[in-house]
């Protein structure tokens, strides 16, 4: 009987509340928070009373109950607490979303992805009670990286930086072995310019001795059908990395003038009239070098390819590198870097690295360079040669970049000071054509990629892992 009791009761009271509920939707009653606040209400839904104090989302059946102090929160926590977590994780949802297709279209942040929109989603009590300052996010800790030092059984020291591979290590760090057979074949005065070289100076012997060692230089070298060869040996085998110069410059400009000196020497009926520069003579032999590298029917590092780099070293030694340094000066240099860089037996990287900060320093004294990093159109150059200068720079600037990055030393041409434009992508057939769009890729995979990538691993601040993910982003 006191059961049945009840639960009329029970039943009478919810009935009572659906009604007060109802009549609150309709607007017919205060609503239940102006009812605890003995507010005056104007029966809307939400009540404006409501609307001012910020709790419109309870108006009309909901209450907040007043907690220790003045701060009230919702009656039903656990069920808002849950509404809360599962927006939360929406929002991070649709920012993920949002940042994965603003990094396909640009490489600015979205104006919705700002740090204080971002902290949005965690809440006002969570944004009270920890500052912005104090977030610590895993991914903006400072990477550490100091790179390598090395010390020799003799005590001598070498320094790897950050973005120096472990390749490095492997190079042998024993002296380069002599080839005394190969500097008896030379004669006396072509090994002491070897020698002298890369120091620069004039030959101190007067002119009688440049006419002598010119015309030894051009008496070494080979045949001109041999010489053809090793052309087109260096442009199909060679020149894929690294080609500071094109085809009709190298035929136009270097061979076929030396090789006109040479038969004028060798026929003593005919006036030697033609003037060859000694670098034009020596980035010659350093082309010929290189050939002699990548040719198949000669041994690895062969006694052919070392002649022609002796040779390479004795005409640049023949004028200043220093005194007025000419284009030919700074083509030289890197071609023979070029060699050196490919004869690991013999050279090590860090000496490679020296002779290219050597030439991009010399390449921003040349006076008909007109600074390199200077677009050669701002000179009114010729259409044709102002090309060729572009060139030449992004070759010298590739260079620079590949070996510093490579051992982890500080580039020599920095690209806040680089105003010089690509070389266009020109050429008479398809082939030709798209061989020189390639060539455009690279230098501007250079300059935005290794850029960043230079300024990321080599900077004196430490970097945080965020940018290296940034940097990584933009090479993929």
């Amino acid at each position: 009987m006191r059961d049945t009791t009840a639960s009329r009761r029970s039943s009478s009271k919810l009935a009572a509340e659906e009604e007060i509920e109802l009549r609150r939707a309709r607007g017919e009653l205060s609503c239940a928070e102006c009812k605890r606040l003995k507010l005056k209400c104007d029966k809307k839904v939400p009540c404006s009373s409501c609307v001012r104090r910020g709790c419109p989302t309870v108006c009309p059946h909901g209450s907040l109950k007043t907690s220790q102090g003045s701060r009230s929160i919702l009656t039903d926590t656990d069920g808002l607490h849950q509404k809360i977590f599962e927006m939360s994780q929406r929002i991070r949802q649709l920012e993920d979303a949002l940042r994965l297709l603003q990094s396909s279209l640009s490489s600015e942040k979205h104006p919705l992805l700002r740090n204080d929109l971002l902290s949005i989603k965690y809440g006002p009590e969570q944004q009270l009670s920890v500052p912005s300052d104090s977030v610590e996010d895993p991914l903006a800790e400072p990477v550490e990286a100091f790179g390598t030092l090395t010390i020799g059984d003799g005590g001598e020291s070498r320094y790897l930086g950050a973005s120096a591979g472990s390749e490095t290590l492997l190079s042998t760090e024993s002296e380069p072995e002599d080839h005394p057979s190969r500097e008896q074949a030379i004669p006396e005065l072509l090994n002491n310019l070897a020698a002298m070289f890369p120091v620069g100076s004039r030959c101190p012997t007067g002119p009688k001795t440049f006419e002598n060692a010119m015309r030894m230089l051009l008496l070494r070298l080979p045949d001109r059908p041999r010489a053809w060869t090793l052309c087109q040996s260096f442009l199909e085998q060679a020149s894929w990395l690294f080609r500071p110069m094109t085809k009709e410059e190298l035929m136009e400009d270097i061979m076929n003038p030396i090789y006109a000196a040479k038969e004028e020497h060798e026929n003593p009926q005919l006036e030697v009239n033609s003037k060859v520069s000694p670098h034009k003579l020596s980035i010659l032999y350093s082309i010929f070098a290189l050939a002699s590298i990548v040719d198949l029917t000669l041994p690895a590092f062969n006694e052919e390819g070392a002649h022609y780099h002796h040779c390479s070293r004795a005409a640049l030694a023949l004028r200043s590198i220093f005194d007025s340094p000419m284009v030919e000066t700074v083509q030289a240099i890197l071609f023979m870097a070029y060699y050196c860089s490919n004869s690991a037996q013999r050279y090590k990287r860090d000496s490679v690295w020296i002779l290219v900060s050597l030439g991009s320093k010399l390449a921003q004294s040349v006076s008909k360079f007109t600074a390199p990093n200077r677009d050669p159109a701002r000179w009114n150059m010729d259409a044709t040669m102002a090309e060729r200068r572009r060139t030449l720079f992004w070759e010298i600037y590739s260079a620079d970049v590949f070996h510093s990055l490579a051992l982890g030393r500080p580039p020599s041409i920095d690209i806040a000071y680089v105003d010089c434009g690509l070389p266009k992508a020109q050429g008479d057939s398809d082939t030709e054509h798209q061989c020189r769009a390639v060539w455009n890729w690279k230098y501007q995979f250079t300059r935005k990629i290794f850029d960043s990538v230079l300024e990321l691993t080599l900077g004196a601040r430490s970097t945080d892992y965020k940018a290296i993910l940034e940097v990584d982003r933009k090479v993929r």
